[in-house]
Formats: structure tokens, C-alpha cells, sequence
């Protein structure tokens, strides 16, 4: 089994130092990605409601008109 030498421990101490900061740094952008992505989905869904409810409202306007008009 062959030693190490101290600055072959040192080396390998600082890069896996860098990968804990790098994978640390990873997550948090994917948390920061994921609340971005369940905002636009949450935005989405409200613009498709409401984008309903106007319809809605412009075909019920109409068919009451027509209504004025045949009574």
C-alpha cells in the first residue's frame, strides 16, 4: 500500500473542499430553479383561469343580448 505525501493529502483535501462547495452551490440553484418553475406554473394557471372566465363572461353578454332581441 503506498503512503501519500503530505501535499498529495493537502491537494486532495482542497479539491474535495471545492466539489462540497460546488455541489452545495448546485442545489441551491436548482432550489432557486425549482420556486422559479412553480411561480410560472402557478402564473399559468391563473392567466388560463382567467382567460376562462372572460370567455365565459363575453359568451354569456352575448347570449343575453340575443335574448333582448328575440323577446
Amino acid at each position: 500500500m503506498e503512503q501519500r505525501t503530505e501535499k498529495q493529502r493537502t491537494e486532495n483535501g482542497k479539491r474535495r473542499t471545492e466539489n462540497r462547495k460546488q455541489k452545495t452551490e448546485n442545489r441551491k440553484q436548482k432550489t432557486e430553479n425549482g420556486k422559479r418553475k412553480t411561480e410560472n406554473r402557478k402564473r399559468k394557471t391563473e392567466n388560463r383561469k382567467r382567460k376562462t372566465v372572460n370567455t365565459n363572461s363575453v359568451a354569456l353578454s352575448f347570449l343575453s343580448g340575443i335574448e333582448k332581441v328575440t323577446a
